[in-house]
């Protein structure tokens, strides 16, 4: 569960970014939460990696007790702040489209939100991004290509279902500032597993 909250957290900064570009036209508020996205993120870049650990080894220590309270307190506290500016984009899109999959249903859902993070970077063409968070992923054993979902990218049928699904109109992905299509999130699903850190 630390696991995937880590995931989950993280999308806080990377679909704020998205949803609230220009944030010194927005309310003093909102600017606390995306700041605070900001801080959380630095925070669970920084500590999970030894949270992690520190939970496998049953040890109660400050870089654990960081990263829950990043998750639970900041986590919650950006989303009261920021309202609408801090909730949802593309990578809780991917997830939604991934849920369309049965073999998907065993992961957790922030697991599937962090591997969205990283097709949510490929559509923004923010390789810097891609490269930072594959790098960190590795290091906390969240996922960085759909195999490790147990998802096939050669299985069109699936990932055309997956495509589908996630492009639903009702779907936060088109909060991006780019035109999606299926042919532009298939490249992007196609650019991370095949991206190297």
């Amino acid at each position: 569960y630390l696991l995937a909250g880590i995931g989950d957290t993280l999308a806080k900064w990377y679909e704020a970014v998205v949803l609230a570009p220009q944030p010194e036209t927005l309310p003093l508020t909102v600017r606390l939460g995306i700041n605070n996205a900001q801080a959380i993120r630095d925070v669970l870049l920084n500590s999970s990696e030894q949270a992690l650990a520190d939970q496998q080894n049953q040890q109660l220590t400050q870089s654990f007790c960081d990263v829950v309270d990043a998750i639970i307190a900041g986590g919650g506290m950006v989303g009261g702040l920021g309202d609408r500016f801090t909730r949802v984009a593309a990578a809780h899109a991917v997830h939604n489209g991934l849920t369309v999959l049965p073999q998907t249903e065993k992961f957790l859902h922030g697991t599937k939100v962090a591997y969205g993070i990283l097709v949510q970077s490929a559509l923004l063409g923010q390789d810097d991004v891609l490269a930072q968070l594959t790098g960190a992923y590795q290091r906390f054993h969240l996922p960085t290509t759909l195999a490790e979902l147990e998802v096939d990218i050669n299985n069109q049928a699936e990932i055309d279902k997956v495509i589908a699904h996630t492009l639903r109109p009702v779907e936060s992905i088109h909060y991006l500032p780019v035109t999606l299509t299926p042919d532009t999130l298939r490249a992007a699903f196609e650019k991370v597993e095949s991206f190297k850190a």
